[in-house]
């Protein structure tokens, strides 16, 4: 019989700590077995176990029912169902690892426990088989240096207990990391991918059974201790190409500085956060600011990643989230084309993308300048479902040398964007070759002159004639132009007799086509006498 196979029907929004992105779970069976001290009853192990509960964490840890007595006493709760063989006429479906596993490394890094390189393609080894108990949880976690312990209680009581908890799913099976939720949405980490899904599915779902890190001895708040007001934000609609910005706060509720600073993106990028102050004093608070780029269409979830030094919330995750609707847009928004004179065959080429809604189709695109071929490309669709074509530039090499700016036009049948232009640079290779290409002397002493050489060659070793250079600026000369073996040098003089600034250049003209005037420009700062 085949197993049921769970795909997230939402989707991924960004691959978040590093895991294959398709879910695969197994059907479970729950084991009750208990293993008592010898000579012990029943009766007295709940005895025992209700007269060592002290706080609402331990009624919850130790609370007398059986699945509870498994947890604390060696017990397997609960057992990954293992496979039926399928039969030797089907083919082998690839062997994922275990979601235990992979939402326990997963539990270990949001709880700020950095592994090793080889941590996790150890632990996957090790524990290969897809069926898994709680107590062999536990051991792995021991392997990583991470000490957890397991919970049964209500949705509501789960609540209440601080930091990220590895919880159990049932219809199907499976293992999610909660990182934090409200009565409408959930904040977790599902098979690596950081998500935000409705709260009222993981409610639902929820078997009883989590995982959490060791509770601490010292009261919540005797260290560090940050608050969010909330995780998440929703934006409404935008479109693809807009910038979307909220700001969050948070404050330290503990009794120790909190320290906070910015961290690398782990969700949905690309999203940039910055906080008002690194430094909480007890009872401080500060803002959180979050700016994302929108750059693809339909229910988009963005976040970014906060560290602190709370040791049970080490890791935050603030999400933006709303409905974006296709632009019509140019990528990138700035073109550049590059070319060399002369070249015919060959020439570089330059691809830009123009993207939008599906419906719309785009009637000509020309450049204002008409210094580059333009040829627009089949019209395609994207996985997103959005309209993509490919426009191509190719420089015409014969007509000028240097930078030249100039503008791409997109004309369609979009009502919203019915034209588009996009700022196009287009540069032109010479074949001369000036060394170097600027004279800058930078900060030189008060003297006579100072005298510097350029050389001019040709990149393609064609013989050329410099017909004359003339100085432009009183404090700086020219000598004339030497021929050698490579092409030619110019002496150039500048006067550094008085102090002040030198800002001129030189101009060279010569017979090759479309450099008839090369320009160098010169620089100095003379100091005066100390």
């Amino acid at each position: 019989m085949d197993l049921p196979t769970h795909r997230s029907r939402s989707g991924p929004t960004s691959s978040c700590l590093g895991f294959p992105v398709v879910c695969r779970c197994l059907l479970s069976r729950w084991a009750m077995r208990v293993r008592r001290p010898i000579g012990a009853t029943r009766k007295r192990d709940r005895v025992m176990l209700s007269a060592r509960s002290t706080s609402p964490l331990q009624r919850m840890i130790f609370r007398p029912r059986p699945s509870v007595l498994m947890l604390a006493a060696s017990v397997a709760v609960p057992v990954w169902g293992a496979p039926d063989r399928a039969p030797a006429d089907e083919p082998q479906r690839e062997r994922l690892p275990s979601c235990a596993i992979v939402g326990l490394i997963a539990l270990c890094e949001v709880s700020g426990h950095e592994l090793d390189i080889e941590a996790r393609p150890r632990l996957l080894q090790r524990y290969p088989e897809e069926q898994l108990s709680m107590l062999q949880l536990r051991e792995a976690a021991r392997t990583i240096g991470l000490e957890i312990v397991g919970v049964r209680t209500t949705w509501g009581e789960l609540q209440d207990l601080p930091g990220p908890k590895l919880i159990h799913l049932q219809r199907p099976d499976h293992y999610v990391v909660l990182l934090r939720s409200d009565p409408a949405w959930c904040q977790t980490v599902d098979y690596g991918l950081l998500k935000l899904v409705p709260a009222r599915g993981v409610r639902e779902r929820y078997s009883g059974h989590a995982l959490m890190l060791k509770p601490q001895t010292e009261p919540r708040g005797a260290e560090p201790c940050l608050r969010l007001d909330t995780f998440h934000h929703t934006f409404g609609k935008a479109r693809t190409g807009q910038r979307v910005e909220h700001s969050f706060r948070i404050a330290n509720e503990g009794r120790q500085d909190l320290f906070v600073r910015p961290a690398g993106n782990l969700g949905c990028g690309p999203c940039a956060l910055s906080v008002s102050k690194e430094l909480l004093e007890p009872g401080g608070s500060a803002v959180v600011s979050v700016t994302c780029e929108l750059d693809t269409a339909g229910e988009v979830t963005k976040s970014a990643k906060l560290i602190s030094s709370d040791p049970l919330e080490p890791i935050l995750f603030f999400c933006l989230r709303g409905s974006v609707s296709a632009q019509l847009r140019v990528v990138p928004q700035q073109v550049l084309v590059l070319g060399t004179k002369g070249e015919s065959e060959g020439v570089l080429s330059t691809t830009v993308r123009v993207e939008g809604p599906r419906e719309a189709h785009i009637q000509r695109v020309w450049s204002e300048s008409g210094l580059a071929e333009i040829h627009l490309g089949e019209r395609q669709t994207t996985d997103s479902g959005l309209m993509s074509q490919a426009i191509t530039l190719r420089p015409d090499a014969n007509r000028f040398v240097g930078g030249r700016q100039d503008r791409l036009l997109v004309e369609s049948d979009d009502p919203d964007f019915p034209l588009l232009s996009v700022p196009l640079q287009i540069i032109i290779a010479g074949d001369l070759l000036v060394r170097p290409a600027a004279l800058f002397l930078g900060f030189v002493q008060r003297q006579e002159e100072v005298r510097a050489e350029i050389a001019i060659q040709s990149a393609r070793r064609q013989k050329f004639t410099i017909r004359s250079v003339r100085a432009n600026g009183d404090r700086i000369r020219v000598g004339l132009p030497q021929r050698d073996q490579a092409g030619w040098r110019v002496a150039i003089f500048v006067q550094c007799s008085k102090s002040g600034v030198v800002d001129g250049s030189i101009v060279v003209r010569t017979d090759v086509p479309l450099e008839e005037a090369v320009e160098v420009p010169v620089y100095a700062h003379v100091l005066p006498n100390p």
